[in-house]
């Protein structure tokens, strides 16, 4: 729900701000179909993380856990998404023994989304150090949610500064 508040707000944000050549709001840049997916994908990347988060947190492995969330995501978004996509295709990968890990690199080099492409060298480095894969999922998508947050407010604060100035 909060995703789809932001999004009208950056919709509002990119509708008011330009008026007669004067850009009201010269910080936020109008969005391109390709950034707005990649920002999309991002906050629904990171609601994939969670879901795995709890499944690990409730004794699933990791690999199970990509299964569980695959579940969530259908039921959270429509079949068509490509986070929905993108997670089948992992859990189809695993069937026939790609490394988990490797699956997310994969995913984050082919979207170009900074915070996939960070998690997969997360899960690289720690399965060569040899940590805990659901541990780092649990940090992560808290680390996740909280930058997203952060941005969320942010663009909040700027919208409501710029409107109480007209």
């Amino acid at each position: 729900m909060w995703c789809c508040r932001l999004f009208v707000l950056s919709n509002t944000l990119g509708n008011v701000a330009c008026g007669s050549g004067f850009c009201v709001l010269s910080e936020v840049e109008e969005e391109t179909d390709d950034q707005r997916k990649k920002r999309r994908l991002n906050y629904q990347f990171r609601d994939a993380l969670n879901s795995m988060s709890v499944a690990v947190q409730a004794g699933y492995s990791v690999e199970n856990a990509v299964s569980a969330c695959v579940r969530d995501l259908e039921q959270l978004y429509p079949k068509n998404e490509d986070i929905v996509a993108e997670f089948r295709y992992i859990e189809t990968q695993q069937r026939v023994s790609v490394p988990v890990e490797e699956l997310f690199l994969d995913l984050g080099q082919r979207c170009k989304v900074e915070d996939i492409e960070n998690f997969a060298s997360v899960c690289i480095q720690q399965k060569r150090s040899g940590g805990d894969l659901g541990n780092v999922i649990q940090k992560v998508a808290r680390m996740l949610g909280d930058k997203i947050d952060v941005k969320k407010k942010k663009l909040k604060r700027l919208w409501l500064r710029r409107s109480r100035n007209r």
